[in-house]
């Protein structure tokens, strides 16, 4: 069964073209959501998220998102939930059954309840906090350590985009 084989190699590869999406993408957020999408897709996860760290707020903000039911903005503090806690520790977590994990935070109306298997990995710039990249599957015990790898890939591969757009962005605003 090639078809359900996740294709991490592939993923990294297509990530290494960050560039070039983001020169496609009228905005970041835009950039942002055709990544979950290809992250998804080459994982076979069922939810991807991105969530942007605000140096300001402390807060970490659902910025894109494929699978999950938003109807309101998301926002969680540095270390709430296993997202926030990801960033707060600057560590991948991978759980079988997330919300069985003590810091699961629920969150109402996102129907993420349905989905077990949780890998969040820290976007970071050195030490810098950018945001963090979350995985999400219906399967308990989905993500292996061989996931967790190639996401800390894509992370590493996406902070330096992510920095670079909000550079241009801000240069954009500046003219």
């Amino acid at each position: 069964m090639a078809t359900s084989r996740k294709d991490n190699v592939d993923l990294i590869c297509s990530i290494g073209e960050l560039a070039g999406l983001f020169e496609k993408s009228p905005s970041l957020e835009d950039f942002l959501q055709t990544v979950v999408n290809i992250v998804a897709y080459h994982m076979r996860a069922a939810v991807c998220s991105v969530y942007l760290y605000d140096e300001e707020t402390q807060e970490l903000v659902l910025t894109a998102n494929q699978g999950l039911q938003i109807k309101s903005q998301v926002r969680l503090k540095l270390g709430e939930g296993l997202t926030g806690t990801a960033l707060k520790e600057l560590r991948a977590i991978r759980e079988g059954s997330g919300f069985k994990n003590p810091n699961f935070k629920f969150i109402p109306g996102i129907s993420e309840e349905k989905y077990q298997a949780f890998l969040a990995v820290p976007i970071l710039r050195g030490l810098s906090r950018v945001g963090v990249l979350v995985l999400q599957d219906p399967v308990a015990d989905y993500f292996d350590e061989n996931d967790a790898k190639a996401l800390q890939a894509i992370a590493a591969q996406l902070a330096t985009t992510i920095e670079n757009a909000k550079l241009l962005m801000a240069l954009h605003q500046i003219k």
